[in-house]
C-alpha cells in the first residue's frame, strides 16, 4: 500500500510532520557544516551523576521528557530546540543523542540538561540515529547520506554515501544496518566509515522504514507492512520474507528486540495504533492481544518494561513482551506528538 501520511501537527502556524525536512533559508549545498544555534540549556554538571535507568522522549516542537521509573512519571519538558521537532534518538551507556528536524545534533547525560554538538551537518534531513552503546553512533538521512560520531555525540563527521535513495532506519547488532527507500539494505563493519549492499537484500521489499537487530539476527518492515528477516549469522547481508507475515492492514514504524521477541509499533495505516510481535527470530508476526488506542510511533525497552510513544504526545507502557498496554497516569505534561524515544 502507498506510504501513509503521519499526522501532523501545527508548530508556528506551519504544519510538520516526523520526514519533513525544515531547513529554512538554507543555501548551503549538501553535506556542507555550520556552526550549531546555541540555546540556553544548562549543561550537565559533573558532580551530579545521572540515573542509571532512563527513558527519554522528544517531541514535535523541540522538547524532551525523561523517566527514570519505567515510564511510570516524567520529569518536565526541556526545549532543546524552539525552531524543529526531535525526529530521533539513541543511547549510549553515559550519554543520550537527540536530533531535529534541521539536522542539529544535541547530547545530554541525564535527559534534562542538553548541550548541542560542537559541529552539525547543513541541508542534511536526519532519520535515524543508532548507537554500538560504546560511545560510536550512526546516523542516516536523505539521500543517502550518513554521519558518525566517535565521541559519544559531541562532534559528528560525514561518512560515505552507499546509495542515492533516501536512508530511513539504522540498527547496530554485530554492526551497523541501515535500510532505505527502494528496499535498499546496507552494512558497516567499521563502525560506519564504510558501507557495502546487503550480499542478499530482501526480495520484493517496498521502502524500507524500520529496522533492529540483536546479535547478528535482524528484522526490517517496509512501508507497504511487509516485513523481512536476515538469520544468523547473516548479521543484516541475507534478507528473508517472514513466513508469517502482520495481519493487514499495517503500517510498522518502528522495532525493536525485547530480549525474547521483536516488538514493532505501528497502526492500522488509519487512525488506530496495533502493535507486532516477531517470534522465531523474526520469522513470524502476529498481532498483540491488546494495543494502544492511538497510532504508535517510536519505542524502546531497558530489558524488563517497554515504553512506546504516540501522536497524541503519550506513553504506553508493556510489562509482559509487547502482549497488553497501559497508560500511565504520569505523563509527559504538555507534549506534543511524541516522535521519538530511547532508552539509557
Amino acid at each position: 500500500m502507498p506510504e501513509q501520511p503521519e499526522p501532523a501537527q501545527q508548530v508556528a502556524g506551519a504544519a510538520i510532520t516526523r520526514r519533513q525536512a525544515i531547513v529554512a533559508g538554507s543555501a548551503v549545498a549538501a553535506g556542507a557544516w555550520i556552526a550549531p544555534q546555541i540555546v540556553s540549556v544548562p549543561a550537565a554538571s559533573a558532580a551530579t551523576a545521572p540515573p542509571l535507568d532512563l527513558f527519554v522522549v522528544g517531541d514535535n516542537i523541540g522538547q524532551a521528557f525523561a523517566s527514570s521509573d519505567g515510564g511510570a512519571t516524567w520529569a518536565p519538558g526541556m526545549t532543546i530546540t524552539p525552531s524543529f521537532p526531535l525526529v530521533t534518538m539513541a543511547a549510549s551507556a553515559t550519554r543520550v543523542v537527540a536530533f531535529d528536524a534541521g539536522g542539529v545534533a544535541y547530547h545530554s547525560a541525564d535527559g534534562s540538561s542538553w548541550s548541542p554538538a560542537a559541529s552539525s551537518p547543513s541541508s542534511f534531513v536526519p532519520s535515524a540515529v543508532a548507537g554500538d552503546g560504546s560511545g560510536t553512533f550512526v546516523v542516516v538521512g536523505n539521500a543517502g547520506m550518513t554521519y558518525r560520531s566517535v565521541d559519544d555525540g559531541q562532534t559528528w563527521l560525514p561518512g560515505p554515501v552507499p546509495g542515492p535513495d533516501d536512508l530511513r532506519a539504522v540498527a547496530y547488532g554485530t554492526r551497523f544496518v541501515a535500510v532505505g527507500n527502494g528496499g535498499h539494505v546496507y552494512v558497516s563493519n567499521d563502525d560506519g566509515a564504510t558501507w557495502s549492499p546487503a550480499g542478499e537484500p530482501p526480495i520484493g521489499a517496498a521502502d524500507l522504514i524500520a529496522v533492529a537487530c540483536f546479535g547478528d539476527t535482524a528484522a526490517a518492515a517496509d512501508d507497504s507492512g511487509q516485513v523481512f528477516f536476515a538469520p544468523p549469522p547473516s548479521s543484516g547481508d541475507t534478507w528473508i520474507s517472514a513466513d508469517v507475515q502482520p495481519i493487514q492492514p499495517a503500517y510498522i514504524r518502528a522495532i525493536i528486540w525485547t530480549g525474547a521477541q521483536f516488538v514493532g509499533v505501528g497502526d492500522d495505516g488509519d487512525v488506530t495504533g496495533k502493535v507486532f510481535l516477531g517470534t522465531n527470530g523474526g520469522a513470524e508476526w502476529n498481532d498483540a492481544a491488546l494495543a494502544p488506542d492511538y497510532p504508535l510511533t517510536d519505542v524502546a525497552t531497558d530489558g524488563t518494561t517497554i515504553v512506546a510513544t504516540d501522536v497524541t504526545g503519550h506513553v504506553w507502557v508493556s510489562t509482559d513482551d509487547g502482549n497488553t498496554w497501559t497508560q500511565p497516569a504520569g505523563q509527559p505534561v504538555l507534549a506534543s506528538t511524541l516522535n521519538c524515544i530511547t532508552h539509557r
